[in-house]
């Protein structure tokens, strides 16, 4: 458990809405030798441009993505009082956007896996004194 001082310091207690994103398939699309380094970067691009753009029309921002595992936060950083249902509206988005843009790729990527979870957390810096 984290210290007073520490929570008081840095971290602060919040009930944070959290939306990660994946997309089946993605790595074995990358590995295809037929599909070259600008095929990838430009859908690689496409998907993180539709998921933040769509996250900051419902107020949410990007915490952080790992290639095609992106995770977005609602009322961390930026304070909504319906964090939740704007979370689980960007999330439906989300899932119906990124599946059209597969189709584009040649049909390969057309499932997209989204979870909403809506929990207290800590906000804040943490690992660093400064």
């Amino acid at each position: 458990l984290a210290s007073a001082a520490l929570l008081g310091r840095w971290l602060t207690p919040k009930m944070l809405s959290v939306v990660a994103v994946e997309w089946p398939g993605f790595a074995e699309f990358c590995c295809r030798t037929s599909n070259t380094p600008e095929i990838i970067l430009q859908l690689h691009s496409e998907y993180i441009q539709a998921l933040t753009g769509l996250a900051g029309q419902c107020k949410g921002l990007l915490s952080r993505f790992n290639g095609d595992a992106v995770v977005l936060t609602w009322n961390g950083a930026t304070p909504a009082y319906n964090h939740a249902t704007l979370a689980s509206t960007a999330a439906l988005s989300m899932a119906e956007v990124i599946s059209g843009i597969g189709v584009n790729y040649d049909g390969e990527l057309k499932a997209v896996h989204v979870g909403v979870a809506c929990r207290p957390t800590l906000a804040g810096n943490m690992g660093c004194e400064t």
